[in-house]
């Protein structure tokens, strides 16, 4: 059939119409992360992501990009989310404390009862997290941003490391001067007599390889990841908070998204959750076998010193943070208390 040239026209700009129409429905996202794309945190994401693109038949793709690799800071994941300068992010509660201070009651040292290892712990703490208090605290800071949370996870126990190879327990350790994380473990340091100091993470190698300071507070990736077991000899294991950590994403571009879409997202999201929680303590387990493999001191504590220490964060921790984070902070720190069977 012969076609007139206006015709031909028409047809062309209705094909090109086409082409661009199934252009626009393809997705193409960033997420922002804390963790660079080889740690096991960014594999574990990215592979989610991977999964979210092959049952969406390469409709929704979701690009994972560490956070260092950005203009942007761990700390402003609420500010991007409220901005709208990339869809999905990583935010942490303990980084934005100084806005949001009393859902910072989830990282107070101690919360746990009893000793806990890893996974116990996070056993532990999701009954906290999936309390209708901090279910409501959580919604209520997300929504204010314009996002929503699709999954939870944690990062490994924080810990006491130490260049000292004699390391008995947390009250040996008087006199010297060590990393602190925020204020609250400050005053935890003061209590077993050593002296906290506040450092950047690329600052602490240099300054533990010079003995200017004796030992950090952290989780058990961070000290391979940053080599620092290179300069370190023990670590005294008494999980004293376990980081938590969420994956949201703008509720506009939830909104935008075919109903198929959508459902699959928040479905492979909740598995990414769950996969990032067995990330957790798996990585928490073999970091600290590979460490006691290779001559580090790994010192357990027992449970009387998890109890001497509780109390500690009870009469001097707990009340000063209290003090600065107010009515709501109490109320979040009793439903904690409240979730973990106090």
């Amino acid at each position: 059939m012969k076609l007139w040239p206006r015709a031909v026209a028409g047809l062309t700009g209705a094909v090109i119409a086409l082409g661009f129409g199934a252009a626009e429905a393809k997705s193409n996202w960033t997420f922002f992360g804390n963790m660079p794309r080889g740690n096991a945190y960014g594999q574990a994401m990215a592979a989610g992501f991977e999964r979210i693109r092959e049952k969406t038949d390469g409709e929704l793709n979701i690009r994972y990009v560490f956070f260092g690799e950005t203009p942007y800071k761990h700390t402003e994941a609420l500010n991007l989310m409220k901005d709208g300068l990339t869809q999905m992010v990583e935010w942490s509660p303990a980084l934005t404390s100084a806005t949001y201070p009393a859902i910072g009651a989830s990282e107070l040292p101690f919360l746990i009862p009893s000793m806990s290892d890893a996974q116990e712990s996070l056993e532990k703490m999701n009954a906290v997290w999936d309390s209708e208090a901090y279910r409501t605290a959580v919604d209520d800071i997300v929504s204010a941003n314009g996002a929503v949370a699709l999954a939870r996870h944690y990062y490994p126990p924080m810990n006491l490391w130490v260049a000292d190879e004699d390391l008995e327990d947390m009250f040996s350790i008087r006199g010297q001067k060590i990393r602190t994380i925020n204020a609250e473990y400050g005053i935890l340091l003061e209590e077993v007599g050593a002296s906290p100091v506040t450092m950047t993470s690329p600052e602490v190698y240099e300054a533990l390889q010079r003995n200017v300071m004796s030992g950090v507070l952290t989780g058990s990736p961070n000290i391979i990841q940053s080599k620092w077991n290179e300069v370190l000899n023990s670590v005294y294991v008494a999980n004293m908070s376990l980081p938590a950590s969420f994956l949201l994403i703008r509720e506009d571009m939830l909104d935008s998204l075919p109903e198929d879409q959508r459902t699959i997202l928040e479905e492979e999201m909740e598995v990414l959750g769950e996969d990032l929680r067995r990330v957790m303590w798996e990585t928490d387990t073999s970091t600290l076998a590979r460490l006691e493999e290779e001559d580090f001191t790994v010192v357990e504590a027992t449970d009387e010193d998890y109890a001497r220490l509780r109390e500690i964060a009870q009469t001097k921790i707990w009340p000063a943070w209290v003090r600065s984070a107010g009515d709501e902070g109490q109320a979040l720190l009793d439903a904690a208390l409240g979730a973990l069977g106090e």
